[in-house]
């Protein structure tokens, strides 16, 4: 009896390799929604200074629009999972929305320039994939004001699953959880140092009063 034990086994995980293997060919393609912090302060009046958040840069060296790996039962990489836009596009309206749901006035731009901007790269960000799901996310993040930095720090976030059928619902839930307990950390103390920001910046000089002159001149 205890020599067929593994026998039967191995015939029982026979069906389920070959269907993880035929489920594993074929990229899977996710549509990505901006992910907002859980613990945002409440958005009181919408303040008028403009946040300028350019696109991340990608440092990952993939594929602009790469998110996941998707392998067959025998943990070979069979296809990927891509975004239907790129990657640094989503992190980059990610930030936009943050800040937007926190109240303030943030806005693309190119490059950055003066002002207040918002920059960031993206260190890692994948979900891979054997029997579970694994997603990371890894973001450095840096506060400029008139082209100075003024605050930079990374961000990482986690997150796992158990894998049933490699969908791209199943990629995209694990990818955003990961990503939303990345934003939950960060968005936090950016906000704080972006209050700091504007308290600490330098106003503009005002000219002094000249005082009326008191001297009096003797009369011809």
């Amino acid at each position: 009896m205890n020599k067929l034990l593994p026998c039967a086994v191995v015939i029982l995980w026979i069906p389920f390799l070959l269907v993880c293997g035929g489920c594993a060919f074929g990229n899977r393609e996710v549509m990505l929604s901006p992910v907002v912090a859980d613990n945002l302060p409440p958005g009181a009046a919408v303040r008028t200074e403009v946040i300028k958040v350019p696109e991340s840069e990608d440092a990952r060296g993939l594929s602009p629009d790469f998110i996941g790996y998707v392998r067959n039962g025998f943990g070979i990489h069979t296809a990927d999972v891509v975004a239907s836009k790129p990657v640094r596009k989503w992190v980059q309206d990610i930030l936009r929305e943050n800040l937007r749901a926190a109240g303030y006035n943030a806005v693309e731009a190119n490059g950055g320039g003066d002002g207040l901007v918002i920059a960031s790269t993206i260190v890692k960000l994948d979900c891979d994939m054997y029997m579970s799901y694994k997603a990371a996310v890894n973001l450095s993040v840096s506060l400029k004001q008139n082209r100075q930095v003024i605050f930079s720090k990374s961000y990482e976030g986690t997150a796992s699953a158990p894998a049933f059928f490699a969908t791209p619902a199943e990629y995209l839930a694990v990818l955003t959880t990961a990503m939303r307990n990345c934003v939950n950390v960060m968005m936090p103390e950016l906000l704080e140092q972006l209050n700091k920001a504007k308290s600490t910046a330098v106003k503009p000089a005002v000219p002094e009063a000249v005082p009326p002159s008191t001297n009096k001149s003797d009369p011809f």
